[in-house]
This record gives structure tokens, C-alpha cells and sequence, in this order.
């Protein structure tokens, strides 16, 4: 937790410590998140850290997060050795690799969070890039093709890259994001990666600087490779201060590492470019260690050069660069927490006194007022070639050419949209060898530029490394998707995933498909709800519900203009979206985190609202269940065993009226998915073996309601028996937070997506033989064969029995109503056909379920007339 004088963090700190609530031992409620202040608060960025990180850590003020990294390590571990288990899914990637962003079309392709660059020390076209968690990425020809050299390692985030001056091909990479208080919605890292083969393998070192990190930077020596450095802070709000931040020193090429400067917040670090002993460092934190340090004995000691510079209660974040021409020219970037405002200084005799330069300018973002994110986005380069020529990132570029006066970068416009490349920018940086060459990374990806920053384009194409809230799949064409993004719009394909257009903007939040496949629904942050009645070509506004930072918004299963949101009151829609009533006022004490109505009986509904403000633990999480539609609730919550943990969704049984599952996340071992067969008087544990990691949804099998799929923080997992047992199922991705699930089948193909939280999307074909241990293929058909499906008036069932055992073969109508069985008998090993005659039922949808001894497969059908 950072040292922020406006918060009183010190105190609270200091409270936490003493109770051990750091560790997740003890709770009073989130007492980091009301020492907040409300303009704080109100920042999307903010809101973002909340929504993704309360989740995780509530009840509790912080993430425990040695035991969350140890249980991820192990987990992966686990993992690896099950990769060619029989359990496991092959997944696919359907990008996107880059969206066409709408917002502004000038700023072309855009791709997850960049966070760090390293460009080759001779060739400005070969680079490195970190990712916020899509993990490392090569380019040899200046970012319009990318390689992904990272994929397999435990940690996808990454802070800091640095490539050898002397030896090009040993790079190493520093996992890890820092950020000033309010954190970011990413992940500690796992030490520091290197390779010596430019980027082909990796190891993984952890030696003396911890295998939980937060990188800020790193740097060798151009002197003496064996020397490298490196900046550590804390990234994650939630976490609280990590035991390793301050400055560390590597004197045998990264194998071992030492503390040299015992310091909070990191940031920063340079070496001079000519005096193989200086090197110099900035720390954050507004507290007496925050400033400017200078070392003359390689980063053995250090020594406080604030002379000139703001109080060091004003120093909460702090980025440097050196004049490679003229190295008594050193510029900082200090973001002061207390102001909420970031300010430029500049030292001409190499630290040892500082000024301010362009004074009054603001160097935050202006959007119709002016704000500043120096605590989130923050970085400074000096063209190798004339010290006068210096940028500034934060929410938009500055820029002076006089090494004085700053003014913002915008070719597009008169704000943000109209800046260089996307806003909100995180690494600048020359390329050595030919300083034309300018490369920016930005929430937006990678962007370059070919003339010192005058113009620059996109270099996104390739990267998948997108952070996804929600997917949604078009009902008959499996080659059309919709999902919402992370800073980055909602997007939609109609190739397959070749390509992405952005189609509404902001935070992409839930979104749906009808079955009239024309009309589409999407959101942004907060509940703003859009929709558009011609597949997608353009979208309206409809409402803004005020609601959760993923508002939920569901439809009907058979009244396609009727829709349901929620905040703390629950809403519908009779109108497709005209308008939405109030049905039940202020059903929840927090806002509704999810909510789900039952296709068997639409009548059946469940929500869970969220914690946010905890004020007692356990208070604010709670889960209801209507049996009329959403006018009426019954509270439930008090009824499901177990610590009460925050609950990230709500699901209803595809076949059976009376079921539904709750999905618990944080930590909490064996406190997962829990499941109520009648209307949650009573609730079952099926979490099984679930790591205790985070968990984000849960999809159950519709064709056989045995198979339940987890999406948590490493990937997808799987049980094929009903919640006893559940093994990694996730070839093909790498290991990333999955977020949601979607299903549609089409045809005889079902396709499950997977929106991830860094990796863009990832697809699977689930087997049509889903069927049973005691049911298999007949002649190369299905376990269960339906001949034909859809039918007119007839149709057979096809199945092979294993052994003797009891079966049951039942028909439900579109209600879930039992309106016939075929069979309810002891049945012999072998064939068996049992046809059914359904001429005198209506046209319509209908579902099959057949039990074979403890076995079971559900299935749709479809009567015509």
C-alpha cells in the first residue's frame, strides 16, 4: 500500500500490520477504499483497480499475495504435467490480434496494455515488448510483424525489458507492473525472465529478488554485462507493499541478486552514459526515502540528490531519463499524489540540483477538463541525439523541443482523442542507434514513429493480447463474435476472428445476441446499454442503468423483447430496450455483480450482488431467488454453507427449472461452486479439487449437465462427473486469467469461446459425443443418435449399453415439463432403439434426458409441423 499523504495510508498501514490483515488473517472491512477520496474514487481507472480487485480480496482489505503467487506457481506446475491428460480441451485462438478502434480512426489497430519496450542496440527495427498480462513479444521489422516469445511462462505481465548492450541476444525481462496507489487490474509477477538466445527460451530467476515482483525497471551495464539493475515497487493497491521494493543489483548477469538501496516504490533507473560508475535511481512513496539518488560506485550505495526537487511528501511517483549526448542533463516527471497533478524538473549538472521546468503546464489529460493519471501511466524519453528534444507520458504526450516548455502532443484534435496514439501512456523510447525511430506503449498496444514524433502508426497487427470482459456468439454464424474490452471498445468479427471493428466505446462490457440475429445489445462501464437492429452496422443508445462496473443485462429465452438489468433494483424491458421499469425496488444492498433466468422456467430468476463497500464482512453479499419473474425475492443467502466469499456469477440449469449454481471467487479452499436442486432451500459443494485461485464464470454443459467448466486466474478447468473431480483443460492457452465463458451450437457443431484477460479470445469444439462412461459410438454416430433432428413426426434414438443397468429415457416440453417416457427399465448390454412418436405434440423446442445407471445426457430437439 502506497505512502499517499491524502489517504492516510501510513496509519492505516500501520493498523493493518499490527492485526496481520495483510495476510488475510483478520478483517474490518475494505479500509484502504474508504480512506479514499471521492474524486478518486470516481476515475474509471479507479473503478477498474475495484471492480477486478475487490473480487479477489474481499473480505479482506489486500490480496494475500505470497499465498496467491505460491498457489498460482503450483498450480501452473500441476498444470504442465496435465497437458496430455484425457480430460483436456484443444483450444484455438480467435484473436483479435488488433481492433480497428472507432473512438478515432486515426489512431488505427489497437491491442492490449504495452508496458515496456527494449529496442536491439544496432538494429531500430528489432524490439521487445512486455505486455500488461499478454506476456513478451519480438519484432524484427519494427513492430509490423510480432512474434510471441512468451507465451508458456508463469507470468504474463511484464513491467521491464532490457536487452544487453553488448550481447544483443540476451534480453531480460522483469514480470511485474508498478502503479502508485490505486494499482492496476493485472498481476504480480514471478521474478525475471532471461533469455540468451533472443527470446527463444527463457529461465526463470528468482534468486534474492523473490519470485512475487513488481517491476518498474531494469538495465545492464553498457560497461560490463555481467552488471544489471533493477527498480521494484508495488503494482496492486490490493497487495500492499511487497517485501522486495527498492533497487537491486546483479554483479553475475542476473543469476543472483542483492538490495543495494532498501526502499519503498522504485520506479526508475539509469546508468550514466560515459562514467562506468554512475548510475542513478528515483524513488516514489511521499515519504522521507521518496526522491532523486545518485550512486558512484556502480549501485553498491546510494545517496539523496533532492536539492530544487518538490518535499518528499510531494514525490509519490518519479520517472527519469539521461542525455546520452550531454549526461549533466537529467529530466524527472513527479507525480504528486496530494494534487493530483504531475510536474517537470530538470537538473544541468548532473543531479546535484534541480528546477522546474514549464511551470503552470498541465501534463495530465484534458477531455473537457483536465486530469491527471501520473500514478497509473507515467514515463519520460530524451532523444539520444539533442537533450532540448524530450517527451512526457501520462494521459496524452507532451512534448518540448526547447528543454523547457511542454505542450501536448496532438495531431488528430484538441484533447486526447486527438493525440498521437492512443491515450494513456506507459514506456517511451528511442532507439538507439538511429533516434528517428520512436516507439510509444500506451493502453492501446505499440505505436512507432519514423521521425522523432511527429507522426506515428499503429503496430498492432499480430499482438492478441486484449483484455476481455464478456464474449457473445452469434446464434447461426459461428464465424461472427461480439465482446467488450478493457479500455478498448466492444468489438465485432464477421470472419472468424480475422478481423475486429469497434462498434461501441468505452470499457466493452456485457453484450448479446437475440436469436434474431440482426439485433445485437451492448455495454459500458456502469450499465451505458446500446443496440443496434442491423447486425451490427450501427448501434443506439438506449439507457444508462447506473449499475456495477459489469452491469448485467440477460433476455428472455423464448420473448426475445423482453430484457432484464439490474443496479441495486432489479429491471425489465418489454420494448427490446425502449425502456426499462423498476420491477423490484432496491432488492440489493449493493449493486447486482450477476444475474440469470432459468430457459426451462423464465419465471425462475437468481442475482448476487457485490461487497463493495463492507462495512461488516458478509453483510453485502447476498443471493436471491424469484420464482415470478423478478417482482418477488427470497433471500437465500444464509443458506449456502461455507465463508461467505464474494460471488462472481450466478447460473440456472440448461434442463432443469429448479437448479441453479453460485461461483464463489478469492480464497477460500474448496469454497468455489456450489449447487441447489430445490430453488436454494439447500446447496451442494462441487468444487471438488478447484485450486484455490480466483475463479471469474462457470458454464454448464447443456447436452449433459454432468460437464461443468471454471474459468479462473490460470485457464479453464473441467468436470465431466458432476463437480467430484476437476483437471486443467486449457491446451492452448497460455496460462491467463479466463473471465467469461460463451456457448452456441450450431448445426451439430458447439462451440465454447472464452474471453481472457490478457490473450484476447480462445475457442474450443466440445465433442457431440459428450455421452456417457456406460453409453458409446454406434457405427460412428453420436453416443445418443436422434434420427433425424429436426424431425416432422417421428424420430429414433440410437445407443449402445456397456453393461446391464437401469435406463431412463424422459421428454420435457420448452417449460420443462415431463410430457412423456419412453423408457424406465432394467436394459441388457448392447443395441437399443426406442422411437418416439410426437405427431401429437406442438412444433416446437423439446429435451430428451436419458440415465443410465448413475450416468446421464440431456439434448435439444427440434419439432416441425
Amino acid at each position: 500500500m502506497k505512502k499517499f499523504t491524502l489517504l492516510t495510508v501510513i496509519l492505516v498501514s500501520m493498523v493493518l500490520i499490527a492485526s496481520g490483515q495483510t495476510n488475510n488473517t483478520a478483517s474490518t472491512g475494505n479500509t484502504y477504499r474508504n480512506s479514499i477520496p471521492e474524486q478518486v474514487k470516481a476515475r474509471k481507472s479507479f473503478k477498474r483497480v475495484e471492480w477486478f480487485n475487490t473480487q479477489r480480496a474481499w473480505p479482506y482489505d489486500t490480496i494475500p499475495v505470497i499465498r496467491y503467487s505460491g498457489k498460482m506457481s503450483s498450480e501452473i506446475k500441476k498444470a504442465k504435467s496435465e497437458r496430455s491428460a484425457q480430460n483436456e480441451l484443444t483450444w484455438s485462438s480467435l484473436g483479435p490480434d488488433g481492433v480497428v478502434y472507432s473512438g478515432v480512426p486515426e489512431w488505427g489497430l489497437v491491442s492490449g496494455r504495452s508496458k515496456s519496450i527494449a529496442i536491439h542496440p544496432s538494429d531500430p527495427l528489432t524490439l521487445y515488448i512486455g505486455t500488461a498480462h499478454g506476456g513478451i513479444w519480438k519484432s524484427t521489422d519494427g513492430g509490423d510483424n510480432w512474434q510471441d516469445v512468451g507465451a508458456g511462462l508463469e507470468s504474463l505481465a511484464f513491467g521491464a525489458i532490457a536487452i544487453d548492450p553488448n550481447n544483443p541476444e540476451t534480453i531480460y525481462a522483469g514480470s511485474g507492473e508498478v502503479c502508485f496507489v490505486l494499482g492496476y487490474i493485472g498481476y504480480d509477477g514471478k521474478g525475471i525472465f532471461k533469455s540468451t538466445d533472443g527470446g527463444n527460451s527463457w529461465t526463470q530467476i528468482t534468486n534474492g529478488i523473490g519470485n512475487v515482483t513488481s517491476f518498474g525497471d531494469l538495465v545492464v551495464s553498457p560497461f560490463n554485462s555481467n552488471v544489471v539493475m533493477g527498480a521494484l515497487a508495488s503494482g496492486n493497491y490490493y497487495s500492499g507493499n511487497l517485501p522486495n521494493e527498492g533497487i537491486w543489483k546483479s554483479a553475475d548477469a542476473g543469476t543472483t541478486w542483492v538490495r543495494t538501496l532498501d526502499v519503498q516504490d522504485a520506479y526508475d533507473i539509469a546508468f550514466h552514459p560515459t562514467d562506468v560508475n554512475k548510475v542513478f535511481a528515483a524513488i516514489g512513496g511521499g515519504i522521507s526515502t521518496s526522491g532523486f539518488y545518485i550512486s558512484s560506485d556502480q549501485g553498491d550505495t546510494w545517496t539523496q540528490s533532492n536539492t530544487g526537487l518538490p518535499p518528499t511528501s510531494s514525490m509519490h511517483r518519479l520517472q527519469i531519463d539521461v542525455s546520452q549526448t550531454n549526461p549533466d542533463i537529467i529530466y524527472a516527471v513527479i507525480f504528486n499524489g496530494n494534487a493530483m497533478s504531475t510536474k517537470a524538473y530538470k537538473s544541468v549538472n548532473g543531479g546535484q540540483s534541480w528546477a522546474q521546468i514549464s511551470a503552470g503546464t498541465n501534463l495530465g489529460g484534458y477531455a473537457g477538463s483536465w486530469y491527471d493519471q501520473g500514478f497509473y501511466d507515467l514515463c519520460i524519453a530524451i532523444d539520444p541525439e539533442n537533450p532540448n528534444l524530450v517527451f512526457i507520458g501520462n494521459v496524452e504526450l507532451h512534448r518540448t523541443i526547447n528543454g523547457s516548455a511542454f505542450a501536448p502532443v496532438r495531431p488528430y484534435g484538441n484533447d486526447l482523442w486527438g493525440g498521437l496514439a492512443h491515450c494513456d501512456y506507459h514506456k517511451l523510447v528511442f532507439a538507439p542507434s538511429d533516434p528517428d525511430y520512436f516507439y510509444i506503449a500506451c493502453d492501446g498496444g505499440i505505436y512507432r514513429s519514423p521521425d522523432k514524433g511527429i507522426s506515428a502508426t499503429s503496430q498492432n497487427a499480430g499482438l492478441t493480447t486484449l483484455q476481455f470482459y464478456r464474449v457473445a456468439s452469434h446464434p447461426t454464424n459461428p464465424d461472427i463474435l461480439i465482446g467488450g474490452m478493457q479500455d478498448n471498445e466492444t468489438a465485432m468479427t464477421t470472419d472468424g476472428g480475422q478481423t475486429w471493428i469497434g462498434v461501441t466505446g468505452g470499457d466493452g462490457m456485457e453484450c448479446l445476441f437475440s436469436p434474431n440475429p440482426d439485433t445485437i445489445y451492448t455495454s459500458s462501464q456502469n450499465g451505458w446499454f446500446y443496440r443496434s437492429i442491423n447486425g451490427g452496422s450501427t448501434f443506439s443508445f438506449l439507457v444508462n442503468i447506473n449499475g456495477s462496473w459489469t452491469t448485467p443485462l440477460i433476455m428472455h429465452p423464448t420473448n426475445h423483447k423482453i430484457l432484464y438489468t439490474a443496479n441495486k433494483s432489479i429491471y425489465r424491458s418489454t420494448t427490446g430496450g425502449n425502456n426499462f421499469q423498476v420491477i423490484a425496488s432496491l432488492v440489493a444492498p449493493e449493486f447486482i455483480v450477476s444475474l440469470a433466468l432459468s430457459s426451462v422456467e423464465p419465471n425462475n430468476m437468481i442475482f448476487a450482488s457485490g461487497g463493495t463497500q463492507n462495512p461488516v464482512p458478509g453483510e453485502q453479499i447476498v443471493v436471491k431467488i424469484s420464482t415470478d419473474g423478478g417482482y418477488n425475492w427470497t433471500d437465500v443467502t444464509s443458506n449456502i454453507p461455507g465463508e461467505p466469499r464474494w460471488i462472481t456469477r450466478v447460473v440456472c440449469d440448461p434442463v432443469d427449472a429448479g437448479t441453479m449454481y453460485v461461483l464463489r471467487t478469492g480464497f477460500s479452499e474448496g469454497n468455489k461452486v456450489w449447487k441447489t436442486t430445490d430453488l436454494g432451500q439447500t446447496w451442494a459443494n462441487l468444487s471438488g479439487n478447484l485450486p484455490n485461485l480466483p475463479c471469474s464464470d462457470l458454464f454448464i454443459d447443456p447436452e449433459n449437465t454432468n460437464h461443468l467448466y471454471v474459468a479462473n486466474d490460470i485457464g479453464v478447468y473441467r468436470s465431466t462427473d458432476g463437480g467430484t473431480s476437476w483437471v486443467y483443460a486449457s491446451e492452448g492457452v497460455p496460462y491467463v486469467p479466463a473471465i467469461d465463458f460463451d456457448y452456441v451450437k450450431i448445426g451439430t457443431d458447439r462451440y465454447l469461446r472464452v474471453g481472457t484477460h490478457g490473450r484476447s479470445i480462445y475457442e474450443t469444439k466440445l465433442d457431440p459425443n459428450v455421452g456417457l462412461d456406460d453409453l458409446t459410438l454406434v457405427d460412428n454416430k453420436l453416443v445418443v443418435d436422434i434420427i433425424p433432428n429436426p424431425f416432422a413426426h417421428t424420430t429414433t434414438f440410437k445407443y449402445y449399453l456397456k453393461q446391464d443397468v437401469p435406463v431412463t429415457l424422459t421428454i420435457f416440453n420448452s417449460l420443462g415439463q415431463k410430457i412423456e417416457v419412453l423408457a424406465n427399465e432394467q436394459q441388457q448390454t448392447g443395441k437399443h432403439e426406442i422411437l418416439w412418436k410426437a405427431a401429437r405434440f406442438p412444433a416446437g423446442e423439446y429435451t430428451y434426458r436419458i440415465q443410465a445407471g448413475n450416468k446421464e445426457r440431456t439434448g435439444k430437439m427440434i419439432l416441425m409441423k
